[in-house]
Parts: C-alpha cells; sequence; structure tokens
C-alpha cells in the first residue's frame, strides 16, 4: 500500500533493508541509517544500492578509505549525543 501511493521508506537495519526490497521499493527509494553498527552492515547496504547516512566518524571514514567518491553517502548528526564531551 505504501509504495502504491508513492512512499518511500526508511531503514535501520539491514534486515529492514531486505524487506523493503522484498516489498519491491526499489533502492533508491530506500534511505538506510546506520545505528551504532558494524562496518559490514554498511557495506552490504551499499551492496544493495540503497541510500545510505552513517552515523559515525569511524564507519564514515571506513566508508572513504573503501569506497573513495564513487557512492554517495549522507552523514547523521545527533546534537544531543556527544561521545567523551564533558
Amino acid at each position: 500500500m505504501l509504495k502504491s501511493e508513492g512512499c518511500n521508506i526508511d531503514c535501520s537495519s539491514i534486515n529492514e533493508v531486505n524487506l523493503a526490497l522484498h516489498a519491491g521499493f526499489e533502492p533508491r527509494n530506500i534511505l538506510y541509517t546506520s545505528n551504532g553498527i558494524g562496518f559490514d552492515e554498511i557495506e552490504e547496504a551499499q551492496s544493495l544500492g540503497v541510500i545510505i547516512n552513517i552515523d559515525s566518524i569511524s564507519n564514515l571514514e571506513k566508508f572513504g578509505k573503501t569506497f573513495g567518491s564513487s557512492y554517495p553517502v549522507g552523514v547523521r548528526l545527533r546534537p544531543n549525543i556527544m561521545a567523551g564531551v564533558i
């Protein structure tokens, strides 16, 4: 129903991405936002061709080293999470 109404889909796990693909959503209509996960899940999302947001500097650095500028990526900023800042 959502797809038929022209909606896109937002996922926070690779399982949700796979479910969205199974439901018939095109990769370009799926936004995957990593949420404290390992880089292997981000690599899998990239291999599926979905839109990716990354939520950590370390994964962003790994993404840049792995894919360079060959694959667009967004950055998730969470100003209320300030790890290491007192």
